[in-house]
């Protein structure tokens, strides 16, 4: 259940992580060279439906009554690892 929980809490730091950067500095991507093809605004709106995804997957996993599953607890682990390097690389890839 601990693991759930991680991944739960995990999963609501991602998006906010994600998005935090976009409205407190300015990009440091705005200072490469013109790009001729840029792509549309809504090519990203992808983004919301992952985000939204993975909280409900983690909502599931909590209500889930295949507890002792050990594809379960490997999809979590996968879960939290994967949580982890976005919130590590959006700072790093922003301020490096």
């Amino acid at each position: 259940m601990n693991l759930r929980i991680a991944q739960l809490v995990l999963f609501v730091i991602v998006p906010i992580v994600n998005f935090i950067p976009a409205f407190m500095t300015t990009s440091p991507f705005g200072n490469l060279p013109v790009v001729l093809i840029q792509p549309a605004g809504y090519a990203f709106s992808i983004w919301g439906l992952i985000f939204i995804g993975m909280i409900g997957y983690s909502i599931f996993q909590l209500n889930s009554s295949r507890t002792d599953s050990v594809y379960l607890k490997q999809a979590t682990i996968a879960g939290i690892l994967a949580a982890l390097a976005s919130i590590t690389f959006v700072p790093i890839s922003y301020y490096a």
